[in-house]
């Protein structure tokens, strides 16, 4: 079993080769394509068995990466296997409502702003700290990858790269991948999220959303009407026996398990007769609102890969 997985877009070869020799020689064992796929002939068997059994993934994010199917495809399959995804930032990405989520919610490596070496520091520790083994780092090094870390707040970004969550009941919604937008901002802008699981429990209403869609004027008045119908009545449930209820998304209301993870920033939904887990992520949460936000890759008008984000706020109902 190889303690990291490699995940790169063609154009980053070069630099995954650096990441996995700096790796190896610290005593972090690898795996990466196509170095490591024994018959290239089941490489698409290969790579989701090598994400399951890796401890972390690593993710060179770039301007290639972020439009690479294939890449999208690998951080599916290790966000399903709940892994520990470390983005390593080597270049500017467009910004987008997508890049100012993760970059306030999620940790990410910067190698852009900071030398390479530097940022190398800094993933040595984060792995280490993922897997629970020791690198051979100089006690200098370790010193200042400290610095390192705490000059970029120790976030490691993970980007527009992202998986379809089926989040809150509203993929039944949003038919076709299709999102609605709201330009009233009622949601709070701090991302301060609540340790407390007890906060959780109530009923909780949707009563604003924002999107990212890029659709036609009459294709948004459509969907807002359906999503104005929806926030009229739809509820999301949360007991304090760990037991949720879904009414209003589905025509009937739909029960489950939850889970909340304070360090991930996430809520885990596992409906009842499924083996599936939902994410939802948290960008804020309290005993009073709660913002989350969707991401999902969907098909555009013109045929094309299109990356949406929809920041959802629900507010407890008391």
């Amino acid at each position: 079993m190889k303690e990291v997985y490699i995940c790169y877009s063609k154009e980053n070869k070069s630099i995954a080769i650096r990441l996995t020799t700096m790796l190896e020689s610290k005593g972090f064992s690898c795996w990466t394509a196509p170095r490591d796929i024994e018959n290239i002939e089941n490489e698409h068997r290969a790579k989701p068995q090598a994400i399951a059994a890796a401890k972390v993934f690593l993710m060179i994010l770039s301007k290639s990466s972020n439009v690479s199917k294939e890449v999208a495809d690998e951080l599916d399959i290790a966000l399903e296997n709940g892994k520990s995804v470390i983005p390593f930032k080597i270049e500017t990405i467009p910004d987008s409502v997508t890049m100012r989520y993760f970059l306030n919610t999620l940790d990410w490596i910067d190698a852009l702003d900071s030398n390479f070496d530097d940022a190398s520091d800094v993933l040595i520790e984060v792995i280490q700290e993922k897997t629970g083994e020791t690198p051979n780092l100089p006690v200098s090094k370790q010193k200042k990858s400290n610095t390192a870390a705490n000059s970029t707040n120790n976030k490691y970004y993970i980007g527009a790269l992202v998986v379809i969550f089926v989040v809150l009941g509203l993929w039944y919604v949003f038919s076709g991948g299709n999102t609605s937008s709201n330009n009233t901002r009622t949601d709070p802008e701090s991302t301060t999220i609540s340790s407390n699981d007890k906060d959780l429990v109530g009923s909780w209403k949707i009563i604003n959303y924002e999107d990212s869609r890029k659709i036609s004027a009459a294709e948004r008045e459509s969907m807002d009407k359906s999503i104005n119908t929806l926030m009229q009545s739809a509820l999301v449930v949360f007991k304090a026996d760990k037991s949720f209820q879904r009414i209003g998304f589905t025509p009937q209301p739909q029960n489950g398990l939850w889970e909340f993870d304070f360090k991930e920033k996430k809520i885990y939904l596992t409906p009842i007769g499924t083996n599936r887990k939902e994410a939802i992520n948290l960008l804020s949460f309290n005993d009073k609102r709660m913002v989350i936000v969707v991401v999902e890759q969907v098909n555009d008008n013109a045929g094309g890969p299109e990356v949406v984000t929809t920041k959802i706020t629900m507010q407890k109902q008391m």
